[in-house]
């Protein structure tokens, strides 16, 4: 029922039908039964659940293991309360048989419940739990995303250095493994993530190391423009400009603005998105807001025919340009853009949201300055 195959059939007719293929069937209790409240399957609810079948049945423990893991790849997963979540992994996880297939979906289903646990707060559950999941790679057992969920939870949980040890070593066993080899897409995958956990403590030096070493081999192996390469530079490009390397992480981004538009075109989201970091950038930290606000103009006009004139994006890019022609001295120019940029973020996002109040500073400084021309005021763009 988790993997939601019959989204046309009553419950009971699914329900009788497992029973007649396979002689047991997953079941909530009363009154869940009653199926009132939208879930997975569309008709379920919370309760504590049952798997009537004997407990060392491996072929139900499978079919339901791979329902779940089905559930949480296609996004129905996640829609689940989270007691729910735990109240199927905890029925799934003591039951079951010793088959080598059925343990491979207990590792992944003791990952789930890890991260369930970490995010409802019971700590000292999840440290053990994840304690659980490095026993199961020291043995070499627990590989692919797995391997970045325990590392997540363990993140999550502080133990940064622990989680380091399982992507590196996840990393260390692809790189050697004669079907895989250093430059396997699966090996930089794990090195990427390697480089992600260094990035997120703020430990940027060696995050730029590795995300170099990735982007590297990447290009070699994949070419430039391929997702995971511009992913790739992205990343150390953000990096660099958060360790003020500013020349540098311009320089990455000039590089992958000509990459995604060799790859998917001047008008694509990914393309403006990413060109509107660099001319922020450029604005802000290299200190051409000239050079800047010619960009940031033809940006916006690609902005408004991708998203659409009052998109939150396409509000920030106007706001950019606003901010680079004030930059510039242009503040004839700049004002009449805080105005329109006020009254749209009014219009979306109500008078209180921050966007709207910073839209209101912002046109405040602009007025300010021009009542005041020896005074400027400087305003840093929104990435």
């Amino acid at each position: 029922m988790l993997a939601d195959r019959h989204p046309g059939e009553e419950p009971v007719a699914v329900a009788e039908a497992c029973i007649g293929q396979h002689g047991w069937l997953w079941r909530p209790y009363e009154p869940a039964v009653q199926f009132t409240e939208p879930g997975l399957f569309g008709v379920a609810r919370r309760a504590e659940l049952d798997v009537l079948a004997p407990e060392d049945s491996p072929a139900a423990v499978r079919c339901y293991s791979r329902a779940a893991l089905e559930a949480r790849a296609t996004g129905r997963w996640q829609l689940l309360p989270l007691d729910l979540q735990e109240a199927v992994l905890t029925t799934l996880l003591p039951a079951g048989g010793t088959v080598e297939q059925v343990q491979d979906e207990r590792i992944q289903l003791t990952v789930e419940l890890a991260l369930t646990r970490q995010r409802t707060g019971r700590a000292e559950s999840a440290r053990h739990l994840a304690e659980t999941l490095r026993d199961y790679q020291r043995t070499g057992r627990l590989s692919g995303i797995a391997v970045a969920t325990c590392a997540e939870v363990l993140f999550d949980l502080d133990e940064r250095q622990a989680a380091r040890d399982v992507l590196r070593a996840e990393y260390d066993r692809l790189a050697a493994d004669p079907e895989h080899g250093p430059d396997a897409p699966e090996t930089l995958v794990a090195l990427n993530n390697l480089a992600g956990v260094y990035h997120a403590a703020g430990e940027l030096e060696p995050a730029v190391e590795v995300l170099r070493e990735v982007l590297d081999r990447r290009t070699r192996v994949l070419g430039r423009t391929h997702a995971h390469t511009r992913a790739a530079r992205c990343e150390l490009a953000q990096a660099l400009a958060e360790w003020y390397h500013f020349p540098q992480a311009v320089e990455q981004y000039e590089e992958l603005y000509d990459d995604n538009v060799a790859a998917l075109g001047r008008r694509h989201s990914e393309t403006i998105i990413d060109a509107a970091r660099l001319f922020a950038l450029v604005c802000d930290e290299i200190g051409h807001p000239g050079e800047a606000a010619a960009e940031l103009a033809s940006l916006l006009i690609d902005a408004q025919a991708v998203f659409g004139s009052i998109h939150p994006y396409t509000l920030t890019f106007r706001n950019n340009l606003a901010v680079a022609y004030q930059a510039a001295g242009r503040l004839a120019e700049a004002i009449p853009l805080y105005e329109r940029t006020l009254a749209d973020r009014e219009r979306v996002f109500g008078p209180e949201h921050p966007d709207t109040l910073a839209s209101r500073n912002n046109l405040a400084y602009a007025d300010d300055a021009h009542l005041n021309l020896p005074r400027v005021a400087h305003r840093n763009c929104s990435p």
